[in-house]
C-alpha cells in the first residue's frame, strides 16, 4: 500500500507546482476520479481512497476526512476558490483522466513490488533477489552487510560514485579506513542501537544514506544502506525504503522460524553464538538467564553429521536429539546437528550421561559424532565448532598413531586426541584459535602463586616427562617427594584432572607442546 509521502512525490513528479492543504491521509489503497452523479460516490470512498476532480465545487461536497486531489491548469486561481483541508492541488497540463491513470499505475507497481517480495520470502530465495526487485522502485544503490560489515547482497544495475560504498563492493566488505571512521563518528554505537531507519546526511559519506539495522534476540545481525545520489531524499523515498525493510523483516522470521522450529528454546541465540556473531554481553546474560544456563557452568559442544557412506536426514536427527535429550540444546546447520551440553564440572557424570543418550539414539552407521573440549563461557562455543571440524578430519581420516591405541574402543572423535596431530600436520595453524585452546586448558590457569618453588608449571611438566614418578620428579626438582605428591594432589583436585587416565596425561603432554610452539613463535616475532 502506497504512503502520503510517496503519493506527494508522484504528484510533484506529474506538476509544475503543488500545494498541500492540510493534506492528513498516512496510506493510500487508490486514487479515483469523482464520479458526476453523486449516487455513484459511495462505490469509491472509503478511508484509504484519494478522490481527485478537476472541479472545486464538486470536491467541496465530499466529507473532510475524505482526503481530496484537485487537478487544475493554474493552482494560483484555484487557490482563491480553495477553502477545504485535506487536500492536495496539483497544477498540471495533463487532464484529469490522465493523471489518476499514471498515479495509479505507480500505485498498482508498488503493490506488485510488495507482493513479488512476499513471493521470493514464501520460497527462501536470497536477499539478492528481493533488492533485484527493488531496484526500479527506490532508485538508488543498496547495499546489506553481515555483522562482520561483509557484503551479502546490493543492487549491482545503479551507479554510484560514493567511495566506501564502491570499496565495500569491491573488496566484499568494508575497509579498516572506513570502519575507523564509522567508529570514531561513534556511528557503530547508533546502528547497533537503532531500532527505526535512519537519515544520515552527507557528512561520512560523499551523499545522504538511509539506513536499517536489524536484529535478532537484540543482537545486530544485518544492515541495509542506500546511497541517496540518483533519487534525493523525500519521506516518500523514506516510506518506500521502510515497506522494503518491513518485507526483510518478515524474511528474517520466517526463515528463523523455519529452520529453528521446535528445535529447542532459544535456538537462534544458540545458532548466533555457533556460528560466530557478535552477540552483545547483556543479551547473552538475558538469554542464558531465560534457558536456565548458570554462569558457574561449563560449556561442551557435540557435533553430529551423516558418514560419506550413507546421508542421514539431519533435520530428523536434530528432532531425534531433541526428544531424547531434552536437557540439552540442539542447534542445526547446514552440514552439522550441534548439541550444546552444560555441567557443573568435568567429574560430575553429565558427558557420560549425554554420550550414552546420543548412543542410544543415533546409529553409528550413518553419523560420526565429534566433541570439544569444555568452555568457562558460553560465548566461547563458536571455537567448539572449529575443535569439533579438527576432530572430524584428524579423528577419522588419519590411521591410528601410536598414542590413539587407547581411542580405539572410543565411538567419539574428540578434540583432545585430534590436538596432537593437528599440530604435527596441519599445513596452516590458526594462532588465535590455539591460543584460545591453551587459554582455557588447565595450563592457564596455574603459576597463579609464582613465588612457589618449583612452579605449578615445572611441577607438572616435570612430572608428566617422568611419566608420573613421584620419585623421580622429587630428584629431578630438587624437593621432597612429599611436596611432589601433595601439589600434584592439589591440582588434581583444583583442576579436575585425573592422572590415573592415560588419554588425560597424552592430552596433558600435547597443551605443553602447543605452549612451547606457541612462546616459540611470539619469540621469533619479538
Amino acid at each position: 500500500m502506497a504512503t502520503a509521502g510517496m503519493l506527494l512525490d508522484w504528484i510533484a513528479s506529474l506538476s509544475s507546482a503543488v500545494e498541500n492543504h492540510r493534506f492528513t491521509t498516512k496510506s493510500v489503497k487508490w486514487v479515483a476520479l469523482l464520479p458526476q452523479r453523486e449516487d455513484e460516490w459511495g462505490d469509491i470512498l472509503e478511508p484509504h481512497a484519494v478522490i481527485a476532480s478537476g472541479s472545486m465545487e464538486a470536491l467541496s461536497k465530499l466529507d473532510p476526512s475524505i482526503a481530496a486531489l484537485l487537478i487544475c491548469e493554474n493552482a494560483e486561481s484555484a487557490h482563491l476558490e480553495t477553502t477545504r483541508d485535506n487536500m492536495i492541488v496539483a497544477q498540471t497540463d495533463l487532464s484529469p483522466e490522465s493523471f489518476v491513470a499514471k498515479l495509479q499505475k505507480r500505485i498498482r507497481r508498488i503493490n506488485e513490488w510488495e507482493h513479488n517480495l512476499d513471493l521470493v520470502s514464501a520460497n527462501h530465495c536470497s536477499y539478492q533477489v528481493m533488492l533485484y526487485l527493488s531496484e526500479g522502485i527506490l532508485g538508488n544503490l543498496i547495499t546489506m552487510t553481515d555483522s562482520a560489515y561483509r557484503l551479502i547482497a546490493y543492487t549491482p544495475n545503479l551507479q554510484t560514485d560514493d567511495e566506501k560504498t564502491l570499496e565495500l563492493i569491491h573488496n566484499g566488505f568494508h575497509g579498516e579506513r572506513a570502519i575507523d571512521t564509522f567508529r570514531k563518528n561513534n556511528l557503530l554505537a547508533q546502528w547497533t542501537s537503532q531500532t527505526k531507519t535512519r537519515y544520515t546526511p552527507a557528512r561520512y559519506t560523499k551523499y545522504p544514506i538511509l539506513n536499517h539495522v536489524f536484529t535478532v534476540n537484540g543482537a545486530y545481525f544485518l544492515q541495509m544502506v542506500m546511497t541517496c545520489n540518483n533519487v534525493p531524499y523525500s519521506q516518500g523515498l523514506m516510506d518506500t525504503f521502510d515497506i522494503l525493510v518491513s518485507h526483510i523483516n518478515a524474511h528474517i522470521r520466517r526463515a528463523s522460524n523455519s529452520e529453528n522450529a521446535n528445535y529447542s528454546p532459544g535456538a537462534q541465540f544458540l545458532s548466533d553464538l555457533v556460528g560466530g556473531k557478535h552477540v552483545p554481553n547483556r543479551v547473552i546474560v538475558q538469554q542464558m538467564r531465560s534457558l536456565g544456563i548458570s554462569d558457574q557452568e561449563i560449556t561442551r559442544l557435540y557435533a553430529i553429521r551423516g558418514t560419506s557412506d550413507g546421508g542421514e536426514n539431519l533435520e530428523y536427527v536434530a528432532h531425534l536429539i531433541s526428544a531424547n535429550i531434552p536437557s540439552c540444546y540442539t542447534v542445526p546447520q547446514e552440514d552439522c546437528v550441534y548439541l550444546i551440553a552444560c555441567a557443573r564440572s568435568n567429574n560430575d557424570g553429565t558427558w557420560h550421561t549425554i554420550e550414552q543418550a546420543l548412543l542410544n539414539s543415533l546409529d553409528l552407521a550413518y553419523v560420526n559424532i565429534a566433541v570439544s573440549g569444555t568452555f568457562k563461557k558460553l560465548q566461547d562455543i563458536h571455537w567448539g565448532v572449529k575443535q569439533t571440524q579438527i576432530a572430524f578430519r584428524y579423528g577419522k581420516n588419519r590411521p591410528y598413531l601410536a598414542h590413539d591405541r587407547l581411542d580405539r574402543d572410543d565411538p567419539f572423535f574428540r578434540f583432545e586426541n585430534s590436538l596432537f596431530d593437528y599440530l604435527l600436520f596441519s599445513e596452516e595453524r590458526d594462532r588465535t584459535f590455539l591460543r584460545f585452546c591453551l587459554n582455557s586448558s588447565p595450563l592457564a590457569h596455574l603459576d597463579k602463586d609464582r613465588l612457589k618453588f618449583p612452579t605449578d608449571t615445572e611441577m607438572l611438566r616435570s612430572y608428566l616427562k617422568h611419566e608420573c614418578s613421584v620419585s623421580m620428579t622429587a630428584e629431578a626438582l630438587g624437593v621432597h617427594r612429599n611436596t611432589v605428591l601433595n601439589r600434584i594432589s592439589a591440582l588434581s583436585e583444583t583442576e579436575d584432572i585425573d592422572f590415573d587416565d592415560p588419554k588425560v596425561r597424552i592430552n596433558l603432554t600435547t597443551l605443553f607442546h602447543l605452549s612451547d610452539l606457541l612462546n616459540e613463535s611470539s619469540s621469533q616475532r619479538d
